[in-house]
């Protein structure tokens, strides 16, 4: 049996991962021909439906079992955008306008964010137990 916490973990992996492979296909097939007045809508569409999709599943999660698992939502994002992302470039499946440095420099930044988020979790976790604040348990 799976913890809900984890059953909600494994949905948002789910449903990220279908907007990624939606978001990769569109941008390519944008950038091959050459739609260079488009080429904003992808990316801007792509924030909104993971920014509305982390929101779904994040206040879904706390509403549930008010733990923070914040981290584990980020690391899952990161995850899969790069599995997709890299999966499509080793497949040749990006547009030649998409090159691999791109892609490398996104890792970069998105990585050293992702290590201040694992900082700053490590130090909340500290002061929680098993994920729930201490002031919501001894209230």
């Amino acid at each position: 049996m799976i913890p809900k916490q984890n059953k909600n973990l494994l949905g948002f992996i789910s449903i990220i991962s279908l907007w990624n492979v939606l978001f990769r296909v569109e941008l390519s097939n944008i950038l091959e021909n050459e739609y260079w007045n488009l080429v904003i809508l992808p990316p801007v569409v792509f924030f909104f439906t993971m920014y509305f999709t982390g929101r779904y599943f994040g206040l879904k999660q706390w509403r549930e079992l008010p733990i923070n698992d914040s981290f584990y939502y980020h690391l899952s994002t990161f995850s899969v955008f790069f599995v997709v992302s890299y999966g499509f470039y080793f497949g040749g499946l990006l547009s030649e306008y998409e090159p691999r440095s791109i892609l490398d420099y996104t890792l970069l930044f998105w990585g050293l964010g992702l290590t201040v988020h694992y900082i700053k979790f490590r130090q909340c976790a500290k002061s929680s137990i098993k994920g729930i604040n201490r002031d919501q348990i001894f209230d």
